[in-house]
């Protein structure tokens, strides 16, 4: 018999010659036992040819008969060719290169006698490695009670090494087993994902391969009811059977070709919605698989009107409500309706139901459907809201100092509070005691005409309730013209010589309404705004008009830009006839520090301290205390005024 053997630094060694067994009586221990024999237990073995890194042996076994021998005078060893193999005193066999070699063992014993064997060596090539394992796919659907063997989807590489023996395994037993022979075997009852590992025994490489434990969907089926037309506003149930019966993935997916016609949820609910036909579509999640049917929506008729309660409606001049009504059925297709008031002065009625009271009286309002001509009324009681009280609501200072400043043919318009808000006639009747001072037209426009002392009255029509105010207008100041007024220059923090000027103002860097010459134009949407970037400027800010000519004056103006509230809380006012350059060595005149509301878009008018001047120029300082909610300043008007 011939038997291969590989062993990598192993000594397996048998001195059978050498034992003895215990419990002989004391006569067999002073007995000869004489040898008859040796034997190898193989007669030939393939021994691995080793390299540096690795060392291929094997160790003989022999056996003597008997095995109770005891006259063993010597045990020896020896190679026909120790260039293929060496052999230990021991018996082990060392592999040096290809070929063949006959190793012998030798036993002399006392008596004088030599016995023998010999064991047929030959050195082979070296074992061929495992270097990689892997199936030929990642894995395959598996029926319930099925089997596959997966030995033969297994790759080694190489294709030529030397033991390709595997080690089978499953991680889900439950769901499928696997036998030392790669065969896998799936429950019958239990479904899901099972992997198989197959491991070389030679390196303990390892290699997996998936199975999906179930029963495989071959088809599906719509079922649905024989007619399908239906009317709109029905709900159809539609089935799906998948098939067959028994199939693990049962999902399913529903779809309408037209879901203005019909729409289907994810249960096969058909809702229908409008006039038509529609094809809905069942497909399975695996194999997408799929069974239609067409449906068709057809109209369906009106049969009434009615609307939510009959009770007679009661409302307030200028209320306004929405009347509730029922088609019938209320899946009725054609929703259209037409609406009607027996009295419009009274109440009306818009396309949407909605009814505006105007007056107090009773109105029927009539709804008829589009579809059939039905109809349904409903009565409409409105009553007035009546005047309780009025007053006036206008600032009456800030109105008297437009006045003042605006001057003849001024105008303002004042306002009636008439309570409560909601009353149904809020008319007015105005009233001036001196149409020499004032006019007033019937929407309490205030026109004023010249100076003196007037009284306003405002009387509601409904009820004769009265607000009155005084006005005492004595003077009023004109406004001086702009004409031929120009910026001297404009101050800054530092040099710039924009538009030809010297660059004496802070300002922003481009155009678009930024610029300080916009503060003496009409335009309230141009502004001034002192330089934020390049570089920010920080107060102090000013600059200089020039009014072409010598003056009279005695209020300054500005106004804030709209809507904006960083600019300063204030300002000093300086005058001169003549101007230095630069315009800091010139001799001003210092006529006052005035405040300034931020967070006004009037016109803010300020008399001067020292009543009327005479100046061709005016200078605007603004001081580090006059910071405002930023370190910028921005105006969109100034101007001048004179008492008359």
């Amino acid at each position: 018999m011939k038997r291969s053997i590989y062993l990598v630094a192993a000594v397996l060694f048998l001195a059978a010659g050498f034992l003895s067994s215990c419990g002989d009586d004391e006569k067999e221990k002073h007995e000869t036992i004489a040898v008859k024999s040796i034997t190898f237990s193989l007669s030939s073995v393939d021994l691995p040819l080793g390299n540096e890194d690795k060392v291929f042996t094997v160790a003989l076994n022999y056996a003597l008969e008997p095995v109770r021998s005891n006259n063993i005078e010597s045990i020896t060893w020896n190679s026909s060719n120790e260039g293929v193999a060496t052999v230990s005193a021991t018996g082990l066999v060392t592999s040096l290169e290809l070929g063949e070699t006959v190793i012998k063992v030798t036993v002399k014993t006392t008596d004088g006698k030599t016995l023998f064997d010999n064991c047929t060596v030959t050195v082979v090539p070296p074992p061929v490695e495992i270097e990689k394992i892997e199936f030929d796919s990642e894995g395959q659907i598996l029926a319930p009670a099925s089997s596959v063997n997966l030995s033969s989807k297994v790759i080694i590489t190489p294709e030529t090494a030397s033991n390709k023996s595997l080690i089978w395994e499953s991680n889900k037993e439950k769901i499928a087993t696997v036998n030392n022979d790669g065969l896998v075997t799936a429950a019958a009852d239990t479904f899901g994902l099972v992997v198989i590992s197959a491991t070389t025994v030679d390196g303990g490489l390892k290699a997996r391969y998936t199975l999906d434990v179930r029963v495989v969907v071959t088809g599906v089926e719509l079922v649905a009811p024989s007619n399908l037309v239906f009317q709109a506003g029905v709900d159809v149930q539609l089935e799906a059977k998948v098939l067959p019966a028994t199939a693990t993935n049962t999902n399913v997916f529903w779809e309408s070709s037209n879901t203005t016609v019909a729409t289907i949820d994810g249960k096969g609910k058909v809702s229908t919605k409008g006039i038509g036909k529609t094809t809905i579509t069942l497909t399975t999640e695996e194999g997408e698989f799929e069974a239609t049917c067409e449906i068709e929506v057809i109209p369906t008729a009106v049969t009434g009107v009615e609307f939510d309660s009959n009770e007679k409606l009661e409302m307030k001049v200028a209320d306004e409500v929405t009347l509730k009504v029922n088609i019938l059925p209320n899946t009725a297709t054609n929703q259209k309706l037409l609406w009607e008031s027996s009295d419009t002065s009274v109440a009306t009625v818009d396309e949407n139901g909605k009814v505006t009271a105007k007056d107090a009286g009773t109105a029927t309002i009539t709804v008829t459907t589009d579809e059939g001509g039905f109809k349904d009324t409903r009565d409409i009681e409105a009553s007035r809201i009546p005047v309780t009280g009025m007053y006036l609501g206008n600032d009456i200072t800030a109105n008297a100092i437009r006045i003042v400043y605006e001057g003849i043919n001024s105008v303002f318009n004042l306002t009636a509070v008439v309570e409560p808000s909601n009353a149904t006639i809020k008319t007015i009747d105005w009233v001036s005691s001196d149409e020499n001072v004032a006019v007033m037209d019937e929407t309490g426009k205030l026109t004023f005409k010249g100076p003196g002392t007037v009284t306003i009255t405002a009387t509601t029509v409904e009820g004769g309730f009265t607000s009155s105010l005084a006005l005492n207008i004595n003077h009023f100041y004109s406004w001086l013209p702009r004409t031929n007024w120009s910026i001297y220059g404009w101050t800054s923090a530092y040099d710039d010589n924009r538009d030809g000027g010297p660059g004496w103002s802070s300002q922003a860097p481009y155009d678009g309404g930024a610029r300080i010459t916009s503060i003496v134009t009409d335009n309230d949407g141009q502004f001034w705004h002192a330089s934020w970037s390049d570089p920010s400027t920080n107060y102090p800010h000013w600059f200089i008009v020039d009014l072409g000519e010598s003056k009279e004056f005695d209020a300054v103006m500005l106004r804030r830009r709209s809507d904006n509230s960083g600019t300063s809380n204030g300002y000093f006012v300086y005058t001169s006839n003549s101007l230095s350059s630069p315009p800091v060595d010139t001799d001003w005149t210092y006529r006052g520090d005035y405040t300034f509301n931020r967070e006004s878009n009037s016109r803010q008018v300020m008399p001067l301290e020292d009543g009327a001047v005479n100046a061709r120029y005016i200078k605007l300082y603004f001081d580090p205390k006059h910071r405002g909610g930023s370190n910028y300043a921005m105006f969109s008007q100034f101007g001048l005024y004179l008492k008359k």
